[in-house]
């Protein structure tokens, strides 16, 4: 019984030494951004200080001149015509949300 004791008290001194080493040691770039990550998703507020900007998105398909299809872009399916030189434009005029702080709006970034 005396071993198991002494053997006890020795496991639980090397874990309070490994988590001591580990607590102590200084974080990696990556581990600093990544805690950085999880304390804004953690930040109720951080959604809803926001400054919501909205630009129009466009892309340009080529085909053959004159040739009806659809394409899917945005989450949607588009009807297209090709013009004369084999091209068609769509444009959408919310397509890119830009979201920077100091404002007073929840805002959800998105890309074109």
């Amino acid at each position: 019984m005396k071993k198991l004791i002494i053997f006890a008290g020795a496991m639980l001194l090397l874990a309070a030494g490994t988590v001591g080493f580990f607590a102590n040691r200084p974080m990696s770039a990556q581990e600093a951004l990544i805690l950085k990550n999880v304390e804004a998703i953690a930040d109720p507020e951080a959604y809803m200080n926001m400054v919501r900007t909205t630009n129009s998105c466009s892309i340009t398909f080529e085909g053959a001149a004159g040739v009806s299809t659809t394409v899917q872009w945005l989450g949607r399916s588009w009807p297209i015509t090709f013009d004369a030189d084999g091209k068609f434009t769509i444009t959408h005029s919310s397509g890119e949300i830009i979201c920077d702080t100091g404002g007073t709006t929840v805002c959800t970034p998105r890309d074109c």
